[in-house]
């Protein structure tokens, strides 16, 4: 489907007030109290109000299928790799067609960070009150280099354009933070139940979001990890410890 609209007209307005409030909410912490989530809740609410009952947004939660990402574009550059197993990667369809025929910088095993190469959740991390992507603080400049190109490459931070267009993913993303920050505020109320915050989680999906935003809830954070729906549990993705680890150990000069 792509970039469509799929706004409802005073959406900017709301969008726009609320993106600075929220920015305001983040800024210069590292981790938000449950005040802050509580804010930052708020705020979403009245940026979707609406909007996921659009039938275009419908539409396209219906049509967004995963689908098969040829990470070489099949077409006119690279024909020969059009059924290459190793050009293949599981991506959903606005991903698909965010990144469209455009080709990876060459060797592109080297200048980006691939979900089935890397560990993406040591690569990347998500915004506590916006669900931006960005790379992990903890990369060096030419780590960050990787990150930003696959961030470009997908068009993972499309929000909002001047045309009154929107990249549906950002909403979706929007919705899966107040839904996480919701279920948060609710466990340390104890008014929602570990499994059906995992639940919401699995039918949701965005699980970084999820785990972002139950960082330092433990016993949640390991459910999340184990649910069977994320493909997580026994993988070489995170330690005991629940923090995500190296997938290429051996890499002398990048081991993510």
């Amino acid at each position: 489907m792509g970039v469509v609209n799929i706004r409802s007209d005073d959406f900017d307005v709301r969008y726009q007030k609320a993106k600075e409030q929220l920015s305001e909410i983040e800024k210069g912490k590292k981790a938000l109290s449950l005040e802050d989530y509580q804010k930052v809740s708020d705020l979403l609410g009245g940026v979707i109000k609406n909007e996921t009952n659009n039938p275009v947004y419908k539409a396209y939660l219906d049509t967004n299928a995963l689908t098969i990402e040829h990470i070489l574009p099949r077409k006119e550059e690279y024909p020969d790799r059009a059924s290459d197993w190793d050009n293949f990667l599981l991506a959903c369809h606005s991903c698909n067609s965010s990144k469209g025929s455009k080709a990876p910088l060459s060797p592109y095993r080297d200048m980006y960070y691939w979900p089935h190469l890397h560990n993406t959740a040591l690569a990347f991390e998500y915004g506590t009150a916006l669900p931006f992507v960005k790379p992990s603080d903890i990369l060096n400049r030419t780590q960050r280099a990787k990150a930003i190109r696959l961030i470009r490459l997908y068009r993972l931070n499309k929000q909002v354009t001047v045309f009154g267009e929107s990249d549906p993913r950002w909403l979706e993303k929007m919705q899966t933070l107040k839904y996480a920050i919701d279920s948060l505020i609710e466990y340390h109320h104890k008014q929602i139940t570990l499994d059906t915050i995992v639940r919401l989680a699995c039918s949701s999906g965005f699980i970084s979001i999820w785990l972002t935003v139950f960082t330092d809830v433990v016993a949640v954070k390991r459910s999340l990890i184990s649910c069977s729906a994320f493909h997580l549990n026994g993988s070489n993705f995170f330690d005991d410890q629940l923090e995500p680890v190296a997938r290429n150990p051996d890499d002398i000069i990048d081991p993510v």
